[in-house]
């Protein structure tokens, strides 16, 4: 090799060897409008580098970043990485500092969040930590001294809108307590069946004036004497928790209030008309009621004595009452204004999904009481019974949800206990459920009316009062009261329940009557089609049917193919006996008046006593026995006419005087065609 080639060869293995240059660029750091001496930082060409860290201050400021121009906005932050590819030059951008202030003020204290603040394309929230003395309470927060004018206050907090500047002043001002705080208690007088109001009133030493950051109560005396929102969820403490309402306020709950299983909290209000404070709970989270159980606690006693309530729950549970699958406690109404919306498959009152209404009592006041999907409207949840409710008095209005008794079982659930004494009463049950009773494909178990006026209306296949659809009524007793019971809400429904027993067919099974034992009281029963006006629904048993009191006024008309009292369609009266009072049976098409559907038997019916008067009539289009069997079933079964009853057949005008059992059959006519 020559000597060229040699260091032709060792030139390019020098140079293949060699590190690349390194190209180094200038950062200039710039104070801007503050004081100081520029600095600077050397970064390599392409490769990250952190910005050094400001040093420059400025009285009054805070450093908000650097800026590429001297006037710019903000393009890095400090200590930000940067990549570059040239000589940088950067400014400092520089933000004004606002001051927060809280005047101080006689009666107590309060300190802000934060205690100054920066301009922000964001809204800043100022919460007020505020601490009254004993004698007094917090009444308003002020912003009249504020540079600052589009900042506004909201309960206890004040909000800096997005942008806005200007130093900030608060002003709290206390009010002194008064020496007392009244309210009306409410109580109930056995002996006269009444709600007794009386005056009362709480001394300024033993209660206290309720503040946004109260989120635990124990046992005393709370009043909201403000407008006040309270945003987490409230936990009762105690066996004797009160709470006064003051007329005009009102104290919004946004999370609700769990009264847990062993603790009690009693509501008061100042007035008994709409001047009533108010209390507002809406869509509390997930399984929790709006006052009551969560879906981990049982819920306890909630009394009502007053005020105007608006809860609204959300999913799986009651308004007011229980959370998911929790018991419901004990919910007693005394007074006030409620209305309860339960969430989906959760009573407006009672249980929650697949929770009963375990103790609702209802004395007095205005209830309007709407359930959930699944849910009754005073009553179970979604797969729960209607529990034990007692009605004695107030004005109420409950529609179930879907599936959901008016009052009683939720979808699925049977209707539990339900006890009216008076009261004047609305239920209207969701598609497929009783006004009054079971819910979807659920029986009315035990239902006792003693007095009130009451309006019971089915749907979808519910009786008015008894089972929903496809299922038994349970055991209905009527003693008193003005009673209206329809299997229906539009008279276009084709599949309707009995006005008072079973529920309809839908493919499965017939409703029965088991047992109605109706001994005083005005009763109007109308069934939906196929279904009779007390007894079966279509294709259920008329079961046992009493009906006695020298007083009683029971008025039943049968839907098309459903007899007046007796059978549904295709079915047949068990055992009806009247030994009083006045009945008046209307058949549909096809059936008897008191008897079977159209296609039933005659079953047994016995009628006795001087003081009954029974008027008994046919359907049409075939029908053959005013009582006895319908148009399509020669059964007669048995009728017992005993000493003194009177009876009117049909229209015809024929008015029979029953004596000793007379073999004449004057419940039969056959019609002409």
């Amino acid at each position: 090799m020559t000597v060229l080639a040699v260091l032709l060869v060792a030139s390019i293995f020098v140079s293949c060897n060699q590190e690349p240059k390194v190209v180094n660029f200038t950062i200039t750091f710039n104070p801007g409008a503050a004081e100081g001496e520029a600095f600077t930082q050397t970064v390599a060409s392409g490769k990250d580098a952190q910005l050094e860290a400001n040093t420059f201050s400025k009285e009054g400021y805070v450093f908000a970043g650097w800026s590429t121009t001297e006037s710019g906005a903000v393009v890095y932050a400090d200590r930000a990485t940067v990549n570059v590819t040239s000589d940088l030059n950067l400014y400092a951008v520089w933000s004004m500092i606002y001051s927060i202030t809280v005047e101080e003020v006689e009666g107590g204290s309060a300190v802000p969040s934060i205690s100054e603040y920066t301009i922000s394309d964001s809204i800043q929230v100022i919460t007020l930590a505020v601490t009254p003395d004993d004698t007094h309470y917090l009444g308003n927060i002020r912003l009249t001294e504020s540079a600052n004018k589009e900042a506004f206050r909201l309960f206890r907090t004040v909000v800096i809108p997005m942008n806005s500047v200007g130093d900030i002043v608060i002003t709290p001002e206390f009010n002194l307590k008064p020496v007392y705080i009244d309210y009306k208690q409410a109580t109930w007088n056995e002996s006269t069946k009444t709600v007794d109001i009386t005056d009362e009133h709480v001394e300024s030493a033993d209660y206290t004036v309720l503040g946004d950051e109260m989120t635990t109560w124990d046992e005393k005396w709370y009043v909201v004497a403000d407008d006040l929102m309270i945003k987490d969820r409230i936990t009762v403490k105690g066996t004797e928790v009160n709470l006064i309402l003051t007329d005009g306020h009102s104290l919004k709950a946004e999370q609700g209030i769990t009264v847990p299983k062993g603790t009690k909290l009693t509501i008061y209000a100042q007035s008994l008309d709409l001047s009533a404070g108010t209390l507002i709970i809406n869509k509390v989270g997930n399984k929790n009621a709006g006052i009551g159980g969560t879906g981990e606690t049982d819920c306890g006693t909630v009394e009502i004595k007053g005020g105007m309530l608006q809860i609204t729950s959300s999913f799986n549970a009651a308004a007011l009452g229980g959370g998911q699958g929790k018991q419901a406690g004990t919910i007693n109404i005394y007074g006030g204004l409620v209305f309860a919306t339960g969430g989906e498959s959760g009573a407006g009152i009672g249980g929650g999904n697949e929770s009963s209404a375990v103790t609702v009592n209802i004395y007095g006041g205005s209830v309007n009481a709407q359930g959930g999907k699944y849910g009754a409207g005073i009553g179970g949840g979604n797969k729960a019974s209607g529990g034990t409710i007692k009605v004695y008095g107030g004005t109420i209005v409950s529609t179930g949800g879907a599936n959901g008794a008016g009052i009683g079982g939720g979808k699925n659930g049977t209707g539990g206990t339900l006890t009216f004494e008076n009261g004047n009463v609305t239920a209207k049950g969701g598609n497929e459920a009783a006004g009054i009773g079971g819910g979807r494909f659920a029986k009315g178990e035990t239902i006792l009316i003693n007095g009130g006026t009451i309006k019971a209306y089915g749907k979808g296949g519910g009786a008015g009062i008894g089972g929903g659809i496809e299922s038994n009524s349970g055991s209905i007793s009527i003693s008193g009261g003005t009673i209206t019971a329809i299997g229906y809400q539009d008279e276009k429904e084709y599949c309707a329940g009995a006005g008072i027993g079973g529920g309809s067919y839908a493919g499965g099974s017939g409703g029965d009557c088991e047992t109605v034992t109706i001994t005083g009281g005005n009763i109007t029963a109308t069934g939906g089609s196929g279904s009779a006006g007390i007894g079966g629904g279509d294709i259920g048993s008329g079961g046992t049917i009493s009906i006695s009191g020298d007083d009683t006024v029971v008025t039943a008309k049968g839907g098309d193919f459903g007899a007046g009292i007796g059978g549904g369609e295709s079915n047949h009266p068990v055992a009806i006996t009247i030994s009083g009072g006045r009945v008046t049976a209307t058949a549909g098409s096809g059936a008897a008046g008191i008897g079977g559907g159209s296609e039933g038997g005659g079953g047994t019916v016995t009628i006795r006593g001087a003081s009954t008067a029974v008027y008994a009539a046919y359907g049409a289009h075939g029908a053959k026995y005013a009582i006895g069997p319908g148009n399509h079933v020669d059964e007669m079964g048995n009728l017992n006419l005993e000493s003194g009853a009177t009876m009117k057949v049909s229209d015809d005008g024929t008015v029979w005087s029953i004596y000793d059992g007379s073999t004449r059959k004057p419940y039969m006519k056959t019609p002409s065609y």
